[in-house]
């Protein structure tokens, strides 16, 4: 009979801490087994928030080192990106931030940075615009602009989009 309330204790014990991990990983019951494997081996000192699964797609909503993250992976554990926001011009390639510096978007406004990893590159993506988020001071005038920025892991500028 003790060994039978001992083992039932074990059990229980065992499913507590099973449930309580669980709970601290906030696992999506449609996130797949590999698809976390690779994310904790991945970022093993993340914190996560969420999971979203849209289409084939598994997103991991994490913060890491004070910083929010997102992360995305095929159903079969394979990684796609992950995207994190800046909020310092020094996290950016040099080159990067002399072009800023030294080029037409010197007296622009930086309202957003990412940094996008993928397999095979790194994309640092600046939102810029000319009119301090005050759009009215332009209406009519079609001076007011928002540009895209891509720039290379090496900080070379790739691509410019107007928005």
């Amino acid at each position: 009979m003790k060994k039978l309330s001992i083992k039932s204790i074990g059990l229980i014990a065992a499913m507590g801490l099973i449930g309580d991990g669980a709970m601290a990983q906030k696992v999506d019951m449609n996130v797949p087994p590999a698809v976390i494997n690779v994310y904790g081996t991945q970022y093993p000192t993340a914190k996560l928030k969420k999971w979203e699964v849209k289409n084939d797609t598994c997103i991991a909503i994490f913060t890491m080192n004070k910083r929010n993250y997102k992360a995305s992976y095929a159903m079969n554990g394979k990684w796609y990106s992950s995207e994190r926001n800046m909020k310092h011009m020094a996290n950016l390639p040099a080159d990067a931030r002399t072009y800023l510096k030294t080029n037409n978007y010197l007296s622009w406004n930086v309202d957003r940075m990412e940094k996008i990893e993928t397999p095979v590159r790194t994309t640092y993506v600046l939102q810029l615009d000319n009119h301090s988020g005050n759009q009215n001071q332009y209406e009519g005038t079609a001076a007011a602009m928002d540009k895209m920025l891509y720039f290379n892991q090496n900080g070379q500028l790739v691509r410019v989009k107007q928005l």
